[in-house]
C-alpha cells in the first residue's frame, strides 16, 4: 500500500466514550473492514489502531493503495459495519452522524490530548497561516473542508 493517513475518531455523541463493550464492536468492525477493503477498488486496509487516555478518542492508521482526497471518507465502511451490525447504531448516534474525525499528517506538530476550545483555535489559526506562508492555496481549502 502506497499511502498511509492518521485519523483521529471520536463519537458524534459527545457524551459517548469508547467503553469496553464499544471496544470490543470496534476489533470486530476493523477485522470485517480489512477483509472486505482488500478486495475493492481502491484497496484499503486499517494497519493499526489505538485509543487514548481519554478513551473519547481513537486513532487509526489507514493505508490505501491509491491518494485519498478525504481520507476519513475511506473509513466509511467501518462506520456502516458499526452502525448496521452492532448495538453503537442504537445508542450512540448524533443524527445520523456517528463519528467526527479528524487528519493527522507527519506535519502535524500537535500533542495528542484533550485541548480546550481556546487551545483549538489557537492551533487551526497557526496551522492555517503556515500553510497560507507555503502558498499551498489547495492544501488550505482541504483543511477548511475538514472542519466543516
Amino acid at each position: 500500500m502506497n499511502y498511509s493517513y492518521r485519523i483521529l475518531v471520536q463519537f458524534a455523541k459527545s457524551s459517548a466514550t469508547f467503553i469496553p463493550q464499544v471496544k470490543e464492536a470496534v476489533s470486530e468492525a476493523v477485522t470485517y473492514f480489512n477483509s472486505r477493503s482488500a478486495i475493492a477498488r481502491n484497496p484499503k486496509r486499517i494497519k493499526a489502531y489505538s485509543y487514548l487516555d481519554d478513551d473519547q478518542t481513537l486513532l487509526i492508521e489507514l493505508e490505501s493503495s491509491e491518494a485519498l482526497p478525504t481520507p476519513s471518507k475511506g473509513l466509511r465502511l467501518l462506520s456502516t459495519y458499526l452502525v448496521q451490525s452492532t448495538f453503537l447504531g442504537d445508542q450512540f448516534l448524533a443524527g445520523k452522524q456517528l463519528f467526527k474525525m479528524a487528519l493527522l499528517t507527519d506535519k502535524t506538530d500537535v500533542e495528542i490530548q484533550k485541548i480546550d476550545g481556546a487551545e483549538l483555535i489557537a492551533k487551526v489559526v497557526s496551522r492555517a497561516y503556515a500553510l497560507l506562508k507555503t502558498g499551498k492555496t489547495e492544501e488550505i481549502i482541504q483543511f477548511l473542508k475538514e472542519e466543516e
